[in-house]
């Protein structure tokens, strides 16, 4: 864990892909399950891959194949809306939250299917999160 400072408070950090460590992060801040963390990044691209606009799982889901170009194009839709997001807001204090990437532990985002970025500008915090890469 380590405790690091952004535009607005310090933060108690880990790696967000790592289970044991998320936890680690809520039994110190005392903080309950139920309210999930928010991912710190330095490119937009990072951030990209978190969310599920970015994946193309979920275009195999069943159905009709009007059902899946649907999908499909709300895929793109949204990863068009996040790519433009995280260009013109990041870094900064902006968190965006989007349906997370199947491969993202379900404790980080409180078991709800999304998960919250931000780009943090404290060079701190950006030199933190490119040096634990």
């Amino acid at each position: 864990l380590v405790s690091f400072p952004t535009e607005t408070v310090y933060g108690l950090g880990c790696h967000a892909l790592d289970q044991i460590a998320v936890q680690k992060v809520f039994d110190a801040k005392e903080r309950p399950l139920s309210d999930p963390l928010i991912v710190h990044v330095t490119k937009s691209e990072d951030a990209l891959q978190l969310w599920a606009a970015s994946s193309s799982t979920d275009s195999t889901a069943s159905g009709t194949d009007d059902t899946n170009d649907n999908i499909m194009q709300q895929q793109q839709i949204e990863k068009r809306a996040l790519t433009t997001l995280t260009q013109h807001f990041f870094p900064g204090p902006l968190t965006l939250v989007a349906r997370a990437h199947p491969t993202i532990p379900q404790i980080l985002m409180a078991n709800t299917g999304y998960v919250a970025c931000r780009s943090p500008s404290h060079p701190v915090a950006r030199a933190l999160i490119d040096a634990a890469e």
